[in-house]
């Protein structure tokens, strides 16, 4: 396999895109995070039929619990990385944390 081709395979396609809708969730209850849920939103395409597709869902939980679950994402094998985070406080006498997230997936 050429390097090109290892890059094309770690593309979504529409079946891990709908895999990756399960699997956020379930890393986030692994992690003692709450995920209402996540919204998808298909953005640009180029010339070349690649698409990214924006990712945006909400945590709450403790630090050190969000800092494991943005670890886990950024190892992941598929083209998906963090586009933008915002940090609020749950509460002046809490140590739990309200996170806004918008990933991006590159998809084929």
């Amino acid at each position: 396999m050429d390097a090109l081709s290892g890059i094309e395979a770690a593309f979504l396609n529409q079946e891990s895109l709908a895999r990756l809708a399960d699997r956020l969730p379930a890393m986030a209850k692994r992690y003692r995070l709450a995920l209402p849920g996540v919204s998808y939103r298909p953005e640009k395409q180029t010339a070349e039929g690649i698409r990214t597709i924006a990712l945006e869902f909400k945590l709450e939980g403790h630090y050190r619990n969000v800092r494991r679950f943005i670890h886990a994402v950024e190892g992941m094998e598929q083209f998906l990385f963090i586009d933008d985070m915002e940090f609020t406080s749950a509460g002046r006498d809490s140590n739990r944390l309200d996170l806004r997230v918008r990933m991006i997936a590159v998809t084929s």
